[in-house]
């Protein structure tokens, strides 16, 4: 069981995959996870 990873783990997982944030800093993935919903907040509350 330790060596596998939970759904949650999978999701961030491929999500730093995706974007290409893999190769960042753990603070340079939160800004720019957080960059987005700075920009646009209106798209994120419907």
């Amino acid at each position: 069981m330790a060596g596998e990873m939970s759904w949650v783990g999978k999701k961030i997982h491929l999500y730093n995959v995706t974007m290409g944030l893999y190769m960042l800093d753990w603070w340079e993935r939160c800004l720019f996870s957080i960059l987005p919903l700075r920009l646009h907040p209106a798209q994120f509350l419907r």
